[in-house]
């Protein structure tokens, strides 16, 4: 089973039992938010961002080299790898 496969059906996955969880869940819950609460959210909201583009700058940079790649014409030899 290929990566790509393996991670849609971890997602699907997760998908179903968030969903199963919200469905289950009480619909009222007579909690007292506190005013911390917002900056708790805001600071969660913020480190998801922040490591979401951590994680994924590497993948951005390999698509952004794919991309910029100058392409051989027919005849020519490929340019050499940067290492």
């Amino acid at each position: 089973m290929s990566r790509l496969r393996r991670r849609a059906r971890a997602a699907s996955g997760t998908l179903a039992w968030s969903t199963l969880l919200l469905v289950l869940a009480p619909s009222s819950a007579y909690a007292y938010v506190d005013p911390g609460m917002g900056s708790l959210w805001l600071q969660a909201i913020a480190s998801i961002i922040v490591g979401g583009l951590l994680t994924g700058r590497e993948r951005l940079s390999a698509l952004w080299r794919h991309l910029t790649q100058r392409k051989p014409k027919s005849g020519e030899p490929p340019p050499p790898d940067p290492e």
